[in-house]
């Protein structure tokens, strides 16, 4: 049995082998890539990171008929948790709270998950997702550095901004052009998410979620509707 992962600036490639030793590197999976592979029934395949750009991305189809051929497929974090929400009831298993967030229908489409980052092998992010800069303004705002009109108005600054320039500093940016007493609460908020850097990344989060699963559960047999970690 083969495990592939497809993964990018998520998560390091080292990560992914200290807990999945022996698994199948690939990159963030284009259209086709995952019908490119010899699999076979049995075989897993966690996907984590894709492509955003809809003209390029992983398609419901080949995912499909990987599953229709006996092929496990798991998805989180990035590309895949879009992916298994609109796919679990047909057996795509999801893991994480980004993929739960979408089952819920309080996430839509893949702006949410979308990020600029370099060529690889270590595909190092430029761009923040802005999945994750919800997940940093939501604890922001339980430890109440915070309040709930000023995490509204954080947001649409930041999706207001191409998902390939959304970043802190650029936040900052049209802050401080349009909404300039925001500064403070966005000052701090920074802070907040630098000193506590390990639990900002969401998306990190779901995807280590995800190779633990993976990792523990050899052979999954349950639908992928009871799989919610």
């Amino acid at each position: 049995m083969a495990i592939h992962v497809y993964v990018g600036p998520t998560l390091p490639a080292c990560e992914v082998t200290a807990v999945i030793p022996g698994a199948r590197l690939h990159p963030p999976a284009r259209n086709g890539d995952l019908l490119s592979e010899r699999l076979n029934p049995g075989d897993q395949v966690l996907l984590i990171d894709g492509i955003h750009h809809e003209a390029g991305s992983v398609r419901q189809p080949e995912i499909l008929d990987l599953l229709a051929d006996g092929v496990i497929v798991v998805g989180a974090a990035g590309m895949g948790a879009l992916r298994a929400a609109e796919l679990h009831e047909f057996g795509m298993a999801g893991v994480g709270e980004i993929c739960d967030l979408y089952l819920a229908k309080l996430l839509t489409g893949t702006d949410e998950i979308a990020t600029a980052y370099g060529r690889g092998p270590d595909y190092v992010k430029v761009s923040e997702a802005l999945v994750n800069i919800r997940h940093v303004l939501r604890l922001a705002r339980q430890i109440g550095f915070v309040g709930n009109r000023s995490v509204l108005a954080l947001i649409s600054h930041a999706r207001a901004l191409p998902y390939a320039g959304r970043t802190w500093t650029r936040i900052g940016h049209s802050v401080r052009r349009s909404e300039p007493s925001l500064l403070p609460v966005l000052a701090l908020v920074r802070d907040y998410a630098r000193t506590n850097a390990a639990a900002m990344d969401l998306m990190a989060l779901d995807a280590r979620r995800a190779l633990g699963y993976v990792a523990a559960v050899p052979e999954l047999s349950a639908p992928a509707s009871s799989i919610r970690l």
